[in-house]
């Protein structure tokens, strides 16, 4: 597991290993030591890698893995997940998310989303502001209309219906 910032105590360590196990459900990967020692290195790699890196992956086996990125996703950059993706920021115009299962961005959307790269139309692509360069469901591919400037108040989910990707609210009707 990878963290970024505050150093943990081994309490605070334990505590939240104990939170993810056992309420979440989630395997949790490491030890304290190896932790202390990434973080130590990570201080340093970090002035020179600006690509963000997996910090959770939940489950094993045949289960569904996630990959959760605390911060931007800047142009150029490229995440790719055999699971599920996660984004607590936004992603940038240029960027790229590329995932088997389906892509949440809890911020702004505005680069290229592909969901169900191993041909699931059943994944989505979900943020709380949906403004793609490009989005693609299995071999689906859709953009935004050329010069329109449409900008929802609400978060949206696209997904795959009769053959097409259809945008909606989130939240629906309630």
């Amino acid at each position: 597991m990878n963290f970024k910032g505050k150093s943990l105590s081994l309490k605070e360590y334990n505590d939240l290993a104990d939170i993810l196990q056992n309420k979440y459900g989630m395997q949790f990967l490491g030890d304290y030591e190896a932790l202390c020692s990434n973080i130590a290195a990570g201080k340093e790699e970090e002035k020179n890698q600006a690509k963000p890196e997996p910090v959770i992956k939940q489950g094993q086996g045949d289960e569904e893995k996630a990959v959760f990125i605390r911060g931007t996703i800047r142009s150029g950059q490229l995440i790719r997940s055999e699971g599920n993706i996660v984004v607590l920021g936004d992603v940038n115009p240029g960027a790229y998310l590329e995932a088997a299962g389906s892509i949440t961005v809890m911020g702004k959307m505005r680069g290229t989303g592909h969901a169900g790269t191993q041909g699931d139309y059943s994944t989505y692509i979900a943020a709380f502001r949906l403004e793609p360069m490009q989005l693609r469901i299995g071999d689906i591919v859709t953009r935004p209309p050329d010069g329109k400037q449409y900008k929802s108040k609400v978060p949206e989910m696209a997904f795959v219906k009769k053959g097409m990707i259809i945008v909606e609210p989130y939240l629906g009707k309630r």
